[in-house]
């Protein structure tokens, strides 16, 4: 799995010659497992062995783990024929390994191959599975359960990289910056693995990975949340008065020159659609009412309005996901402290969108979408009650979280304040 004696890219002469010019594998199972397979130093394959013998893989089973099973399957895997990794342990990592990947399969995301999407959670739950379910083809206890499972992830990951083509032929990525990321690495190892596995690249045939050094970032839609928002995309709105299929099958050879150029995919309404769904989109329509400059035609907002109902409906919607996000992601990182900084970090964007949306629901503040940090801190303190240098600290953490010297207590805190503002819009119904 991913190296191979005489690979053009991997091989082991390859890698004996960096190793020689002194870089070293990680200090972890995998990292042991590749040194004592270029070195034959058995001194590494027993502390690796033990290791496993010692632990075993996450309990948790998700996106956030999938990099450390991808380590117990490439261990797994490089060990296999040492004669220190006894029968025992064998059976015992395997079906840990398979019980993993069956969890991961049975997931609705991966669980019909045309429904498969081309997003980061499937690709990470689909390359947790198909590394797993790979080391161990062929092991005698584990093979009967996991040859369906493999055929089947095959089939997705085939599926995955089929949509890849049809959305981003040229390149890109459809989600966002932080999305883009955490996508890209996984789908290269799936790419690696079935090209080391079975000779077949699919970076021969799929363009996507053509573009890894070059590529950009767009969205279809907006969604609303400026935690996506990082992308430096323009973005515009046709309101029109009627528009048909063919119109759209027209537009879409442009869409490709349009990005190059900076701009995103404009959101195309009819008048009447506009105006029928501000209840449905209050904070979104009203944004694009509140801050927009009319590039030509007449002036499309006149006579809309967002209702004071519809904007508090639309805060308490969004401080809701926002709140059952922080918990869901919490739970996803284990505890690991790391992890839970990263995940302060990369939702403050969206609390910082949640929080100017709160001080917009006050009509005497126009000026509420161009606040800075510290007047939105002071603003929730004195309406809500959260303190500000909470929010300011929240405001701040993709910058200064490396500071922090204990992540877990803040997000505590801050998962604390969301629930507060939350119960602040319900009561605002009322």
């Amino acid at each position: 799995m991913l190296i191979g004696e005489h690979d053009p890219l991997t091989g082991f002469n390859v890698l004996r010659s960096r190793y020689v010019a002194g870089a070293r594998p990680s200090e972890a199972i995998d990292g042991w497992a590749l040194t004592y397979l270029l070195t034959r130093d058995e001194n590494f394959a027993k502390k690796a062995v033990e290791e496993m013998r010692r632990t075993h893989p996450p309990d948790l089973v998700g996106s956030r783990t999938y990099p450390e099973y991808v380590k117990w399957s490439l261990a797994f895997d490089w060990l296999y024929n040492y004669p220190g990794f006894d029968a025992q342990l064998k059976d015992r990592v395997a079906l840990e390994l398979l019980k993993a990947a069956e969890k991961m399969m049975e997931d609705q995301s991966l669980k019909e191959v045309q429904l498969a999407m081309y997003q980061n959670y499937p690709v990470r739950y689909l390359t947790l599975a198909v590394f797993a379910l790979t080391a161990i083809e062929g092991h005698p206890s584990a093979e009967s359960r996991a040859a369906p499972l493999r055929t089947h992830a095959q089939e997705v990951f085939d599926h995955i990289l089929d949509l890849t083509n049809f959305v981003t032929p040229d390149g890109g990525y459809h989600e966002s910056m932080d999305y883009q990321r955490i996508t890209y690495a996984p789908l290269a190892l799936l790419a690696e693995l079935r090209r080391t596995a079975s000779n077949n690249d699919p970076a021969r045939r799929y363009t996507v990975f053509h573009h890894y050094t070059d590529t950009y970032l767009y969205k279809v839609l907006p969604d609303g949340t400026s935690a996506r928002d990082d992308d430096g995309m323009l973005r515009t709105l046709a309101i029109l008065e009627q528009y048909s299929f063919d119109d759209l099958r027209q537009c879409a050879p442009l869409t490709y020159g349009w990005r190059r150029r900076g701009l995103a995919v404009p959101l195309l309404l009819t008048e009447h659609e506009f105006m029928r769904t501000l209840d449905v989109f209050p904070l979104e329509y009203g944004s694009i009412i509140a801050s927009h400059i009319v590039i030509a035609g007449d002036e499309p907002f006149a006579h809309a309005h967002v209702s004071a109902a519809d904007r508090r409906r639309g805060c308490e919607h969004q401080a809701k996901s926002h709140l059952v996000h922080l918990r869901e992601g919490f739970l996803e990182t284990g505890g690991d402290a790391r992890d839970v900084a990263a995940l302060i970090g990369a939702s403050a964007p969206a609390f910082r969108s949640l929080l100017l949306n709160l001080a917009q629901l006050d009509l005497d503040r126009p000026d509420a979408a161009f606040l800075h940090d510290h007047e939105l801190a002071a603003i929730t303190e004195q309406t809500i009650g959260v303190p500000g240098v909470l929010v300011t600290e929240i405001l701040t953490s993709p910058v200064t979280l490396g500071t922090v010297a204990d992540p877990m207590a803040l997000l505590s805190r801050y998962i604390d304040a969301s629930e507060r503002i939350w119960a602040f819009l319900d009561r605002l119904r009322s």
